[in-house]
Order: structure tokens, then sequence, then C-alpha cells
């Protein structure tokens, strides 16, 4: 027996059902004895453009590439302060080393 692959999504989303020309789809659930295995459902399935779940993720994936920016300029300001302080302190024990060796 076949099995049409199903998203969590597919739970909320009537596209594939409104798309299915047998009407095999209902809600959630495919009804394999009314299925022809047309695979118009599965084409949608597979549609990143088309297919809510696929949206989904990009939009968490440009969230999640945004965060990654976000965190890496944080740090990265972080480093340059601390390297900053590290560079002072450095200064201010080569002066006092100089001072002491004088």
């Amino acid at each position: 027996m076949f099995r049409i692959k199903r998203w969590s999504e597919c739970n909320t989303c009537k596209i594939c059902e409104k798309t299915c020309e047998w009407g095999a789809i209902r809600g959630p659930k495919i009804v394999a004895s009314e299925c022809v295995r047309c695979d118009d459902c599965e084409r949608l399935y597979m549609d990143q453009k088309k297919c809510p779940h696929w949206i989904i993720l990009r939009r968490k994936g440009n969230m999640f590439v945004l965060l990654a920016h976000a965190l890496a300029n944080e740090r990265r300001d972080s480093q340059r302060q601390n390297g900053t302080r590290r560079l002072n302190a450095s200064r201010n024990r080569e002066s006092r080393v100089f001072r002491v060796s004088c």
C-alpha cells in the first residue's frame, strides 16, 4: 500500500484538499480507496512556494539567519570591547614595567 506524505501543517491547510479532483483528501486524512494517485497533492507537498510548511520553514530560517547575524554582531562587539580592555591592560602593565625599570 502507498503512503502519501503529510506535514503537521496539513491539519489546518486545505490547499491539497481543494486541489484534489477526486475528493480523496478530507481534512488531514487521505482516503486511500478514493485516491487514484494522480500525485497533485504530492507536487503541492514538495512545492516550496505554495505549501505552507515550506513557507513557515523559510520564514523561520530567515529569522534564524537574522538572529545569527545579531548574535555574531553582539559577539564581535563584545570581543572588540574585551580586546580594547586587554590592550589597555597590557599597555598599563608595560608602562608599569617601564617605570619600574627606569
